[in-house]
């Protein structure tokens, strides 16, 4: 996520085109529009970042209202679409390198999911 970003503000010295690229950039893995449309999620990526800001909302959302409706309560469907569109015109940063071996990250968790 951050280098895609990164790439899309870099094409620009000017604070307010850099925002706008970056918008951009957001919107072609997000909404794809201002407006709600038909056309989302069409270029789904699962970059880092992305899952825990963009869909962890929209699918707490979605199985809050699930477990509600199973519980008996009248719930409107949810419509993510203005999260979706708050995380498109946000600025927020996405690191570039990891700060956590991925190797030894790995074997710890096959040693506490393996019972190892």
């Amino acid at each position: 996520m951050g280098r895609w970003l990164d790439m899309a503000r870099f094409k620009s010295e000017q604070p307010e085109l850099q925002d706008l690229y970056e918008h951009n950039a957001r919107m072609l893995i997000g909404t794809w529009t201002e407006t709600l449309s038909p056309v989302r999620d069409y270029a789904h990526k699962e970059w880092g970042g992305l899952l825990k800001d963009y869909y962890l909302p929209r699918w707490t959302n979605y199985i809050t209202y699930l477990k509600g409706t199973l519980e008996g309560q009248s719930l409107a469907v949810p419509d993510s679409f203005q999260a979706e569109k708050a995380w498109v015109n946000a600025h927020n940063r996405y690191v570039l390198e990891a700060d956590v071996d991925p190797v030894e990250t790995a074997k710890r968790m096959y040693g506490k999911y393996c019972g190892l």
